[in-house]
């Protein structure tokens, strides 16, 4: 190390604290075709260890064609396992990560402007998310 880095500060990542502000994901749609029904579906993802804002309602939100698309789904993606682990429908999805929230587990951190934003998910509470009601 040389003398002038002696007094350089080192530079770390920040850490999530109350009243700091923390990165947000914001989940954009993809969108696709069923090819059983042919008709369209939207998606939303929820990562592994990522703070996401899941809108409450994409029905209103967004148009496929300049129409509403009532097939909504949220893919569980697992980065330590590099896959998608599953799907759930869209609003159920929701109602089940607050449900969680209910009995104490720290999935959920809040609403603003329209979304609930969730927890960074570890890989273990993705899976429970997934079997939660099964």
């Amino acid at each position: 190390m040389g003398i002038f880095n002696l007094f350089k500060k080192k530079e770390t990542a920040p850490k999530a604290m109350p009243g700091r502000p923390v990165s947000v994901h914001m989940a954009e749609p993809q969108f696709y075709e069923d090819t059983k029904t042919g008709g369209a579906f939207g998606v939303l993802c929820l990562s592994e260890d990522t703070v996401t804002a899941l809108p409450f309602d994409p029905k209103s939100s967004y148009l496929v064609d300049g129409k509403k698309l009532d097939d909504w789904r949220l893919f569980l993606f697992s980065s330590t396992e590099d896959k998608t682990l599953g799907e759930m429908e869209y609003y159920s999805a929701l109602e089940r990560l607050r449900s969680l929230a209910d009995f104490g587990n720290t999935y959920v951190i809040g609403e603003k402007d329209g979304h609930l934003i969730t927890t960074p998910l570890t890989l273990e509470q993705m899976k429970t998310l997934l079997n939660a009601g099964n």
